[in-house]
């Protein structure tokens, strides 16, 4: 079987992918104690390792997770986008811009077969391309044939247009194909396979509008699934957790009144 090493692996969610596609977890690594009790959680059998990767030297996490050099398949990780986000204007300054090279550190110690690395688009044009030219050079000079995609969650059946760039690394030499889009915005003509886009309300519509009082862990669904992506969704789960009103202020009310299903910030008027 397969195994897969998760660095900033946070609550785990490449680690659920890659067991959903059949492969073995050995570890995740991450610093913020709630996410990485998560990840223990979740996947019970690997080793859940909490600490800042910054300050755990490779040997270090190689003997925590239990696996030597050259015995993983894959590293997979998110090494901190916040520097890099739009949401943050790219800030210069922000010292997780670097966490990468952490990132690569293990990798070049555990030398797995394959390194698969995401973040945020930003990071393959900041600093007109410098930092992606370093990722491709860092694991060039250890043998990794690299690639580097945008990919839209969108495109693979989540209900969020949300792009992320990946690296992908391989040591035999051969490009990795990015895996082929199930959902499309608009399907291309009669004969495209690509199914539509799933819409919010999709996922969303089988919980309560009135929410559960601030403070109440659990909140009943309001309806059956109504949906394929609401009973894959829910699976066993009889209830809802966390699922709390947020205030609205009043300008923002006047925003979503304004706003028609498909437009964004840039549809608003000038005082708005």
């Amino acid at each position: 079987m397969l195994t897969l090493v998760d660095l900033f692996c946070g609550a785990g969610g490449f680690s659920h992918g890659f067991e959903r596609a059949g492969w073995k977890v050995l570890g995740g690594a991450d610093f913020d104690k709630h996410a990485i009790s998560t990840f223990a959680w979740n996947h019970p059998s690997a080793q859940a390792v909490a600490g800042d990767l910054s300050e755990i030297s490779p040997p270090e996490l190689a003997s925590k997770l239990k696996a030597g050099p050259g015995r993983i398949d894959c590293i997979a990780g998110g090494p901190p986008c916040q520097g890099f986000s739009k949401a943050r204007l790219e800030q210069d300054s922000d010292p997780r811009n670097h966490a990468y090279r952490k990132f690569l550190e293990h990798v070049a110690y555990l030398k797995p077969r394959i390194v698969v690395m995401e973040n945020v688009p930003q990071i393959l044009t900041k600093d007109r391309g410098g930092f992606r030219d370093a990722v491709f050079q860092g694991l060039g000079r250890m043998g990794y044939a690299v690639a580097a995609r945008v990919m839209n969650a969108a495109d693979y059946g989540v209900p969020q247009r949300r792009k992320r760039a990946f690296f992908i690394g391989s040591l035999d030499g051969a490009e990795i194909e990015a895996p082929v889009p199930t959902h499309a915005q608009e399907t291309e003509g009669f004969f495209s396979l690509a199914e539509p886009w799933i819409p919010i309300w999709d996922a969303i519509s089988d919980l309560h509008g009135p929410l559960a009082p601030r403070g109440e862990r659990f909140c009943a669904y309001a309806t059956e699934p109504r949906t394929a992506y609401q009973r894959a969704a829910r699976g066993k789960s009889a209830s809802v957790t966390n699922h709390w009103e947020r205030s609205v202020t009043d300008l923002n009310m006047r925003r979503m009144q304004v706003l028609k299903q498909g437009q964004g910030v840039h549809d608003l008027p000038e005082e708005l």
